[in-house]
């Protein structure tokens, strides 16, 4: 979703040409590997007072930062971490909650360990391995576990 800089939705007159912003037909999509390149997509294709708003409210925006986290995007990671710290301790689900993805602490050390913050990383994963065994999440328990390994390796390395 693009709004323009005062935070308004962007008007359904300024989309590309074959994308709708209400999604009633086929919807163009543009892989995005950093918030900074989502800006400039918006301000090209809808206009220079637009920016990428998966960061307005948090709702959706830990896959964003989590693929920024596996593409190494360091700056886009502070950017993220810093906006997302606040919902630490919930669950990630996806739609109305049908589907769980465990802790948002996972995707959450994930980012911080791309920011360039280990230990910050070490205790969002402890966090996310305690929470996810409590969700009875199990995969996500043992993703959490195993990065805590990881981490905890390299560390004394």
């Amino acid at each position: 979703m693009a709004v323009a800089t005062n935070w308004r939705r962007n008007p359904r007159s300024r989309t590309r040409p074959g994308c709708d912003s209400a999604a009633t037909r086929h919807v163009c999509l543009t892989p995005l590997t950093s918030q900074g390149q989502g800006n400039a997509v918006c301000a090209e294709t809808l206009g220079s007072g637009c920016q990428l708003a998966e960061f307005h409210d948090g709702s959706s925006s830990w896959s964003c930062a989590y693929i920024w986290a596996l593409c190494g995007d360091t700056a886009s990671c502070r950017y993220a971490l810093e906006r997302l710290l606040p919902y630490t301790g919930r669950a990630v689900t996806n739609g109305s909650g049908i589907l769980c993805w465990g802790s948002i602490d996972h995707f959450l050390g994930e980012v911080a360990a791309g920011a360039g913050e280990p230990e910050l990383a070490l205790a969002l994963f402890r966090q996310a391995a305690g929470h996810n065994a409590d969700l009875q999440a199990a995969h996500w328990h043992r993703r959490s576990v195993r990065r805590i390994e990881e981490l905890d390796s390299a560390h004394t390395a």
